[in-house]
């Protein structure tokens, strides 16, 4: 069943770039828009539609409103609830979007991004795939990959793979058996610090420490802003700001950031060994020079007890740079798969090839199966390493380039 097409006042809920693809899909389809909503763009007007914050559209109840962006409650509350709890009664979400208007989907896959650039031969690799089959641990990660499979084989709206709706990186039905563990989280690609409320609220164990790594500088005072109210409100976990990138070696990497939550390392850019201190300047207004550092050397006295990464393609160059914590102390690990094609099976199996006593298990979070996410849980046969014995204090925590946030 589809939006009625009569003119009640219509809206799409994200000014960005997927709001205007699916404005334009929209208008296809013969349903047009007579605004964005948008809690974060600066812009007044986009395509030439004006842009409302949620609290200031008149009369939400007789406007339906089409969500352009995944409703991931990794960001607090979910889209959906905000706009209910605000008088809207007509939403529609991206996945109902993407299956029942192909000229949506159509829109978002003619611009391809992420994994799904390039030919559609370079999305499936057989021998890569079943080696991934083989290290995945659950049912469901297995029936995920065959849905996966079929949607980069035949790439149609019908087999469009929606999202799960559960927490980004903390999903209910991936045992992480944290219960014992104290969290000191590396947060590589923290953007505004969207996940550290998730990690707070749904880590079990005792809460040590938090380090963001996030080389987007202009995005570095929402961190900071950030870290400092959750500071202010669990004292007992200390907070880092790790104003870098993270890497396989001390380097300096140019970084592009204006793409905002999709702002990443300019490919062939990397720097002389040894890397910069501090952001330097270029030639391009939205480009700066930013240091890059591996994680084994930035936690040299106590490793972190669970890895995310989230670094618009920088993953396995990063996971190179933590090969040692991954061998010897086998932290929980949350690694995006979708940046580039190959991804899908590079990444899991190069984990493997680190560390054997992995259960794997994969989820997809977001639209286009973007925030696909492997998650790597150290198995429960008393062969995995125990780094979490004898574990030191937070105030023992030495994080080096991090700036400790009060």
């Amino acid at each position: 069943m589809r939006a009625r097409r009569t003119r009640a006042m219509r809206a799409i809920y994200g000014a960005g770039r997927q709001g205007q693809f699916c404005l334009e899909g929209l208008r296809k389809h013969g349903l047009d828009a007579d605004f964005f909503i948008d809690s974060y763009t600066p812009n007044t007007e986009v395509s030439g539609l004006k842009v409302y914050r949620i609290k200031d559209v008149p009369n939400p109840d007789s406007v339906q409103v089409f969500v352009a962006i995944s409703d991931n409650v990794t960001y607090g509350q979910s889209i959906d609830g905000v706009l209910r709890s605000a008088g809207f009664r007509e939403i529609y979400d991206i996945d109902y979007i993407l299956r029942n208007y192909e000229a949506v989907f159509l829109n978002f896959s003619e611009k391809p991004v992420v994994w799904y650039k390039g030919s559609a031969d370079g999305r499936v690799d057989t021998s890569g795939i079943k080696a991934l089959r083989s290290l995945l641990k659950d049912p469901k990660s297995q029936m995920l990959l065959n849905r996966i499979i079929r949607f980069r084989s035949n790439f149609h709206h019908m087999n469009y793979v929606e999202s799960d709706n559960e927490v980004e990186y903390f999903p209910s039905d991936v045992p992480f058996h944290n219960e014992n563990i104290p969290l000191i989280f590396a947060d590589c690609g923290a953007f505004r610090g969207e996940t550290v409320a998730a990690a707070l609220e749904n880590w079990k164990g005792p809460k040590q420490a938090v380090c963001c790594f996030e080389a987007n500088r202009f995005e570095r005072e929402n961190l900071e802003a950030c870290l400092t109210e959750h500071a202010s409100k669990t004292p007992e976990t200390h907070f880092y700001l790790c104003p870098m990138a993270t890497w396989s070696s001390n380097t300096t990497l140019t970084f592009d950031g204006s793409m905002g939550m999709g702002s990443s390392v300019v490919p062939g850019a990397e720097g002389a060994e040894g890397g910069a201190s501090a952001a330097e300047p270029t030639a391009s207004p939205t480009q700066i020079r930013v240091p890059a550092m591996p994680l084994d050397a930035v936690f040299q006295d106590t490793p972190p007890t669970m890895i995310k990464m989230d670094i618009e393609g920088a993953e396995i160059e990063a996971l190179k740079g933590a090969s040692s914590i991954i061998s010897e102390t086998a932290p929980i690990l949350a690694i995006c798969l979708y940046h580039e094609p190959e991804h899908l099976w590079e990444i899991p199996i190069l984990i493997h090839s680190m560390q054997k006593n992995y259960d794997m298990y994969l989820r997809v979070h977001s639209l286009m199966c973007m925030s696909t996410v492997l998650y790597c849980v150290p198995k429960r046969d008393g062969r995995a390493p125990t780094p979490w014995k004898g574990r030191p204090s937070p105030d023992s925590l030495r994080v080096t380039g991090g700036i400790r946030v009060v």
